[in-house]
């Protein structure tokens, strides 16, 4: 059994992991896949997931926290392990580091609906959320679209001061502004993405701050949870999803549903997006779009497969006989 640690991972181009995503919507379209539905279970402000999936040569199960105030103890609001495992004789193959694969693939979704859906010359992000994932997504964004500017916006004070630091650590290229509001962040990017622990959301009801712009939106994951505004909803021309599933998962499309502003023909999987190839594409990329992920067990499992392949290749990792 080879353990992957953060530092192994951290080692993986994110372009490698963006690549491996696009492959996991391919086998998502094709349906060469089995799910179980992802255990939830909330314990106060806190939820613990379970989530399996079976593909291809392997199947992986991965433990998930949420502790939405972690910041206050410097820590990720989201943490995991994950088990990788033989699909032919059952042995686990690996133990990776699930908290640090859950952002880097995340990132990557994201990512790659930029690649898809936001017009090909984005030179800015307006991105509300400054931590680990808000990290992640511009990573992915910015290997994806050339972007030189970055406006963030968080509201807890500490997180977002320290950002431009860990930012520029990574992508020394990429110019940090600090944001006083999510309105402020979105009015600055060519793309909006959000990636909050907030119920409510973080915008106005100003349509403008997301006309012809490409929206991701990646933290609401409950149903009482809402990071979008109206507008960034209603208003786009297309909206794409990781997993039809989102639409019962998150607020930010769970809510309007409910409140009858959206109806349910305007959802579309993202994977018949990647299915029809990137020239199909193109018309959308003046308009605007939404992409809305929660994430399933397929792309923990084809982004840890592909992590394990290249640390058995490359003898990275520690390993271990149980």
């Amino acid at each position: 059994m080879r353990i992957i640690n953060e530092e192994i991972i951290s080692q993986i181009p994110i372009e490698k992991v963006i690549d491996s995503m696009e492959q996991a919507f391919l086998v998502q379209h094709q349906g060469a896949f089995d799910q179980p539905d992802r255990i939830q279970l909330p314990h106060g402000d806190d939820v613990f997931l379970l989530m399996p999936c079976f593909a291809g040569k392997s199947f992986s199960t991965k433990l998930v926290t949420v502790y939405p105030h972690n910041a206050r103890y410097g820590k990720p609001a989201t943490m995991a392990c994950l088990v990788l495992n033989d699909m032919q004789t059952g042995e686990a193959k690996a133990l990776l580091n699930g908290t640090y694969l859950t952002g880097v693939r995340t990132g990557a979704l994201g990512g790659l609906s930029c690649k898809y859906l936001a017009k090909r010359d984005a030179a800015s992000l307006g991105v509300v959320g400054a931590g680990m994932q808000g990290m992640f997504q511009v990573l992915a964004a910015s290997a994806v679209r050339p972007i030189r500017d970055v406006w963030v916006y968080d509201a807890f004070p500490a997180t977002l001061n320290s950002y431009a630091d860990r930012l520029h650590a990574k992508r020394p290229d990429l110019n940090v502004h600090l944001a006083s509001s999510g309105a402020e962040a979105a009015a600055n990017g060519d793309i909006v993405i959000t990636c909050s622990t907030t119920k409510d959301p973080v915008f106005p009801d100003d349509p403008s701050l997301f006309a012809g712009k490409h929206v991701v939106a990646i933290g609401s994951y409950q149903p009482h949870t809402r990071e979008l505004s109206r507008p960034a909803t209603e208003n786009a021309a297309g909206i794409w999803l990781d997993t039809m599933f989102a639409a019962e998962e998150s607020g930010d499309l769970a809510i309007p549903l409910a409140e009858g502003w959206l109806k349910r023909d305007r959802l579309q999987p993202f994977c018949d997006v990647v299915a029809a190839g990137i020239d199909a594409a193109e018309p959308w990329r003046t308009k605007q779009t939404l992409f809305k992920s929660v994430g399933i067990g397929l792309f923990d499992l084809v982004a840890a497969e592909m992590i394990y392949d290249l640390a058995e290749k490359e003898g990275l990792g520690l390993e271990i006989d149980l």
